[in-house]
């Protein structure tokens, strides 16, 4: 998995790797862990690019299933980019 550090990088190349990343109607891996620590993974087709400065994505929820509550509760979530393969 490649990774990067937004404290290493400028405003133009958060701005490429973020709209480079998230082409029309991509799909997102969302992981999160509720109270207890177990994980969730859950796949997700709204997101978007928000702002590159500072770098923001949205996600949208359709329901307030897993993913939601267990973001509402610890305040973290994971957006995993995935390959067209995959």
């Amino acid at each position: 998995m490649k990774s990067f550090n937004v404290e290493e990088l400028d405003e133009r190349q958060i701005y490429k790797l973020m709209s480079g990343s998230i082409i029309p109607r991509p799909i997102a891996w969302v992981t999160t862990q509720n109270r207890s620590g177990l994980v969730n993974v859950a796949p997700f087709s709204f997101f978007n690019v928000v702002s590159s400065q500072p770098p923001l994505v949205s996600i949208a929820f359709t329901a307030k299933k897993d993913t939601f509550n267990n973001i509402m509760a610890t305040k973290e979530a994971v957006i995993h980019l995935i390959s067209s393969k995959m």
